[in-house]
C-alpha cells in the first residue's frame, strides 16, 4: 500500500466499506464451535435409535418393535439372570436401560408368535401360530408351531386355549359373525403401547346377542384381546412375550386397567412375585380377580408356576415348567357384578360332602403319636378328661398322620381303629390320605398297584422307593387310569370297612425327601424355590422316562382329581405347615389368604388353629386366632393347643378358647347355609365388603371381611389391642349379634372404633339381614345342629318406620338334595316359604325355630317345627307372646 496517495486518516475511514452481518455470524464462536458439536449428537443419538428400531423388526419391514416403554411395563428377558450384560441383553435382540442396568423385552417382543390361519366358527374362534425365533432367551428351541382357540362359555365369558393345535370343530363361519378387520390405529388410545406399523391389524369379532363385547385377534403378532364397550380394554395378551420350549413356557396377560388385582392369597397384587407349588396351599386353579371392574382370570394348570404382577401395571407375567402337550386353559370372566364374577369362576367339582356336619367344628389332629396304640390311648385319656375341656365342642379325631392313610391294613390295626370309633361316637374319625404309600410287602394295595404296573419305577426296573417322613414310601402313579380305578376301589372299601366320617390330605403333592441335587441346567428358567426343591428332594422321579416334569406335572393333578372323586374335603394351610412359626403375621397371612380363595370360587383352606406343632405358643395370639376360627368353614388343632387335656394354654386363655368354640358351635346352621350358598349358586364364603357393596371404594382391610352376605367379622390382629377400627358401608346401622347394641354405619370416609375384648369376636348383622343361631352348644356340631333355633334379625326401618329383613336357612344332608327355608320379616309379620320342598329334604330332622329376636328389642316366642306346617307360613308376631330384651 502507498501511504503517500492518502491525505488524512479521515479520508481512509471514509474510504472503508461497511461490516457484513452474515460474516459476523458465520464467524462467531456459537456457529464455528457449539452448533456443529450440537449437530454431532443429534446425529449420533438419531442413527443409534433408527438403528435399534431397524434391528428390532417381527420380520415385516412395517411392523416395528419400540423399547420407549413406561418402567412399570419392563418385562425381563432373562428372569433368571440378575445381572446381564448390556452386549448380551442387545445379541438378544432385547431392550437395555442403562441406569437401570434391566433387559427387557421390546413392544412387541421379538419372542413371540404369529398369526398362520384362523376361522371363526359356531363354537368360537381357532387357528394357529408359527414362532418368530426358534430360540428361546435362554437358546433353548421353541416350540415351532401351537394352536390356539377361543371359546365362548356364555354370557360375555371365553375359554383361551394355548398349545396343540387344536381338532376343527364347529361349522363354517357363522351368519353375522365374520371377523371386521381394521388397522390398529383405529383403536385410539386403546393400544397405545402398541407401535402403529401399517401392517398391524385386529380381526374384530362381534358378539352377535352382547354387542358390547368384542373379541380382538391382533395380526400378524399373535395376541389376544378382549373389548367391553367401547373403549374398555378388559384383557389382553398382546403387552408381552409368548415363549414356549419342552420344558419352559411364558405368557404374558394384562387385566383390566384402573382396577387392583386381588387373588392368590394376597389383598393386593401389583409389586409381588407368587410362587405357587400346591403342596399345601391348594391354590390348584390360580384365579386373579380385577374387583372393581369385575373380571376375573383363572389359569387351569395345575403343575409349579410363577406369577409376577408388575407395580402399577396390572401386566401378569406367568411362568411355568414344562407345558403338557395339550396346553393349558385360561378362563375369562366378566360379571356385572364382583359378586356374579366370583359365582362365575366356581368350580364344578362334586360337593356332596361339603355339608357334612361332622366336619363343621373342630377336628383334632395330633401328629406325635409313635404307634397306633399310643394314639389310641391319648384318645382314651382325652375323652376321660371332659371337664378340662371347660365344655368346649369338638367333632373328630385323626389319630395319628403316620398311621392311617390307605396303607393300614394289618388285623391289629383294623382292631385299634374299630376301637376308636366306638370311643369317639357320635364323633367322626378321620383318616390320613397322601400321594405315597407306606412301602410294605404285605400291602394288597401296593401289590395290586404293582401287579398293573401303577408304580413309579426306578433305572434298574424295579420299583422306586423314596423317603417321606423317615419311612420308605412309594409312589403310584396317578397318570394313569388304571392306578386311579386300583385305589379308588381299594379307598371306598377301606372307609366303608372302618367306617370312617371323612379323609384329611396332608399332602396333594407327593414328597421324597431323599436327596438328588438337581441342578435345573436344561431349563430355560428354574425358580429358586422350585430349585430348592429340586434340592432337598421333596419331588419323587420318575427315572424310567425322559420328560421327567412332564410326567410329574400329570401325575399331582391327576391325584388331586382322585382324592376329590374320594370326597376329601381339608387340608392344612401352608401358613400352618409345622415347619413355620406361628406368629401374628402368621395368622395374618391365613386369614388373607383364605378371604382371597373365597373370592376366587373356592372353599376356604382348614385351618390349623395357633399353627401345626406342639410348640407353645403365646396365649393372646392363641385366643385371638380361635376368635378367627368361629367364621371358618374348616378348623384343625393338635390337642395341646385346644383347651382339651394337655393343653398348653392356661387355664384363663382355655376358658375363652372354649367359649369361642361354643359361639362358633351356635352357629353351625349358618356354617352350612354359607357353604350351601356356594355350592349352589357361588356366593363366595368369605369376602371383602365391596363384594357385597359395589359403592364402596375403601380399600381392602384384613381385619374386616364378610361372612356369607349377612355377617360382618372384625378381628384383632395386633398384640395388646383391644379395638378394630372398621369401615360399615350402607345407610342403616349395623348390629352387634350378641346383645343387640348399634353400631355405624361409617360417615363420610371415616372408620368406627369396635371394641373387642380378649375372648371375644365382634359378629355385626347387616341391615336387612336375618340369620340362625342354635339355642346353646353341645359337645359335637352334629348334636348342637339338632338343638332349636333362633331367627336374629336387624330390620332396616324407612321413614315411615316400614320395618323389613330378609334371610334364608339350608335344610338338608348334602349340597345336590338339601334347600333353603326363605324367611321375611315386615312390619310385625313373618313369612316362611318353600316351605314344602324343605319338608322334602329335610324332614325328621329339622330343629323348631324356637323365638325370633329382633336386636336390641324384642324376642319373640314362635316355635315353629317347619316338618308340621302346611305349605307356606305367614303370622303377624304381635299375636305371639314376646319378651322385651
Amino acid at each position: 500500500m502507498e501511504f503517500g496517495k492518502y491525505k488524512d486518516s479521515i479520508w481512509l475511514l471514509n474510504k472503508k466499506k461497511t461490516a457484513n452481518c452474515n460474516d459476523c455470524f458465520y464467524t462467531s464462536p456459537f456457529v464455528k464451535y457449539v452448533l456443529p458439536s450440537f449437530l454431532v449428537v443429534l446425529l449420533i443419538l438419531t442413527f443409534t435409535y433408527f438403528g435399534l428400531l431397524t434391528w428390532l423388526p417381527l420380520g415385516d419391514a412395517d411392523s416395528q418393535a419400540t423399547c420407549h416403554l413406561q418402567p412399570s411395563y419392563y418385562v425381563s428377558c432373562l428372569p433368571d439372570r440378575q445381572i446381564i450384560p448390556k452386549d448380551d441383553c442387545l445379541k438378544l435382540g432385547c431392550c437395555w436401560r442403562e441406569d437401570m442396568r434391566i433387559c427387557y423385552h421390546s413392544f412387541p417382543s421379538r419372542y413371540g408368535y404369529k398369526v398362520d390361519e384362523y376361522q371363526w366358527t359356531s363354537d368360537g374362534l381357532e387357528g394357529s401360530v408359527t414362532a418368530t425365533r426358534m430360540l428361546s432367551p435362554a437358546g433353548k428351541p421353541a416350540r415351532g408351531r401351537l394352536g390356539f382357540s377361543v371359546r365362548r362359555v356364555g354370557g360375555n365369558d371365553f375359554r383361551i386355549v394355548l398349545g396343540a393345535k387344536p381338532e376343527r370343530r364347529g361349522s363354517a363361519q357363522s351368519s353375522g359373525a365374520s371377523p371386521s378387520v381394521k388397522l390398529l390405529a383405529d383403536y385410539g388410545h386403546i393400544f397405545d403401547f402398541l407401535p402403529r406399523g401399517n401392517k398391524a391389524r385386529v380381526a374384530e369379532f362381534s358378539l352377535s346377542d352382547d354387542p358390547s363385547t368384542k373379541l380382538l385377534l391382533h395380526e400378524p403378532h399373535f395376541a389376544l384381546s378382549i373389548l367391553r364397550g367401547e373403549d374398555e380394554l378388559v384383557f389382553s395378551t398382546a403387552r408381552g412375550p409368548l415363549i414356549m420350549t419342552d420344558n419352559y413356557w411364558e405368557l404374558t396377560l394384562y387385566l383390566a386397567s384402573g382396577s387392583s388385582l386381588q387373588g392368590l392369597g394376597a389383598l393386593q397384587l401389583n409389586g409381588t412375585t407368587n410362587w405357587i407349588y400346591n403342596n399345601e396351599n391348594r391354590t390348584i386353579k390360580p384365579a386373579l380377580l380385577a374387583l372393581r371392574s369385575n373380571v376375573a382370570c383363572q389359569l387351569n394348570y395345575q403343575a409349579p408356576i410363577e406369577i409376577q404382577v408388575l407395580n402399577g401395571s396390572n401386566l401378569v407375567i406367568v411362568r411355568g415348567i414344562s407345558i403338557p402337550d395339550s396346553g393349558f386353559t385360561l378362563n375369562l370372566y366378566s360379571g356385572s357384578s364382583a359378586s356374579r364374577t366370583i359365582a362365575k369362576l366356581s368350580d364344578t367339582r362334586n360337593h356332596s360332602r361339603l355339608l357334612s356336619v361332622d366336619r363343621i367344628g373342630l377336628q383334632l389332629c395330633p401328629d406325635n403319636h409313635g404307634s397306633l396304640k399310643s394314639a389310641v390311648d391319648s384318645l382314651k385319656r382325652l375323652l376321660n378328661s371332659t371337664e378340662a375341656g371347660h365344655g368346649a365342642p369338638w367333632d373328630s379325631h385323626c389319630l395319628s398322620r403316620q398311621h392311617l392313610g390307605p396303607t393300614l391294613e394289618p388285623d391289629a390295626d383294623l382292631g385299634l381303629v374299630a376301637e376308636a370309633r366306638g370311643l369317639l361316637e357320635p364323633r367322626a374319625l378321620a383318616a390320613h390320605l397322601t400321594p405315597m404309600l407306606v412301602n410294605r410287602a404285605d400291602s394288597p394295595l401296593q401289590s395290586s398297584l404293582e401287579k398293573e404296573s401303577c408304580l413309579l419305577g426306578n433305572a434298574t426296573g424295579g420299583t422306586y422307593v423314596g423317603t417321606s417322613d423317615a419311612r420308605d414310601v412309594v409312589y403310584p402313579d396317578w397318570t394313569e387310569g388304571k392306578a386311579r380305578q386300583v385305589a379308588a376301589e381299594y379307598l371306598e372299601e377301606y372307609l366303608q370297612r372302618l367306617q370312617l366320617g371323612f379323609v384329611v390330605t396332608r399332602d396333594a403333592w407327593p414328597r421324597d425327601q431323599a436327596t438328588h441335587g438337581v441342578s435345573g441346567q436344561s431349563f430355560d428358567y428354574l425358580p429358586e424355590e422350585l430349585r430348592s426343591l429340586m434340592s432337598s428332594g421333596t419331588l419323587p422321579f420318575d427315572l424310567q422316562r425322559g420328560r421327567h416334569y412332564t410326567v410329574h406335572n400329570a401325575y399331582a393333578p391327576s391325584f388331586a382329581d382322585f382324592a376329590g372323586a374320594a370326597g376329601v374335603e381339608l387340608r392344612g394351610h401352608e401358613c400352618n405347615s409345622p415347619d413355620v412359626e406361628a406368629t401374628w403375621s402368621t395368622l395374618r397371612g391365613v386369614l388373607e389368604a383364605g378371604v382371597l380363595e373365597a373370592m376366587t370360587a373356592q372353599v376356604p383352606n382348614a385351618m390349623y388353629v395357633c399353627g401345626a406343632n406342639r410348640a407353645r405358643i403365646d396365649d393372646e395370639l392363641c385366643v385371638r386366632w380361635y376368635a378367627l376360627a368361629v367364621a371358618w368353614p374348616r378348623i384343625l388343632a393338635v390337642p395341646e393347643k385346644s383347651p382339651l387335656v394337655g393343653t398348653r394354654l392356661s387355664r384363663s386363655s382355655a376358658i375363652q378358647v372354649a367359649n369361642l368354640l361354643k359361639l362358633r358351635a351356635t352357629l353351625t346352621t349358618y356354617h352350612r347355609t354359607t357353604l350351601a350358598s356356594f355350592a349352589k349358586d357361588g356366593s363366595p364364603i368369605l369376602a371383602d365388603t365391596a363384594v357385597h357393596f359395589p359403592d364402596d371404594r375403601q380399600p381392602p382391610r384384613a381385619s374386616q371381611f364378610l361372612w356369607g352376605d349377612s355377617i360382618l367379622v372384625g378381628l384383632v390382629l395386633l398384640p395388646r389391642h383391644y379395638q378394630v377400627p372398621m369401615w360399615l358401608p350402607s345407610e342403616h346401622p349395623w348390629r352387634h349379634m350378641q346383645g343387640g347394641s348399634p353400631v355405624g354405619p361409617s360417615i363420610n370416609g371415616s372408620s368406627i372404633p369396635v371394641t373387642v375384648p380378649m375372648g371375644k369376636v365382634a359378629l355385626l348383622v347387616r341391615p336387612g339381614r336375618i340369620i340362625p343361631v342354635h339355642k346353646g352348644a353341645a359337645d359335637s356340631s352334629a348334636t348342637t345342629s339338632s338343638r332349636n333355633l333362633s331367627l336374629v334379625a336387624n330390620p332396616i326401618c324407612d321413614l315411615s318406620s316400614v320395618c323389613q329383613a330378609t334371610g334364608r336357612v339350608y335344610f338338608g344332608d348334602d349340597a345336590s338334595t338339601g334347600e333353603f327355608l326363605l324367611i321375611s320379616y315386615s312390619n310385625g309379620n313373618l313369612a316362611l316359604s318353600k316351605v314344602k320342598e324343605v319338608q322334602e329334604a329335610g324332614c325328621g330332622k329339622l330343629p323348631t325355630i324356637e323365638t325370633f329376636e329382633i336386636l336390641g328389642t324384642t324376642t319373640y316366642t314362635i316355635n315353629l317345627n317347619v316338618c308340621e306346617l302346611q305349605g307356606d307360613f305367614d303370622v303377624p308376631l304381635n299375636e305371639t307372646r314376646s319378651s322385651a330384651i
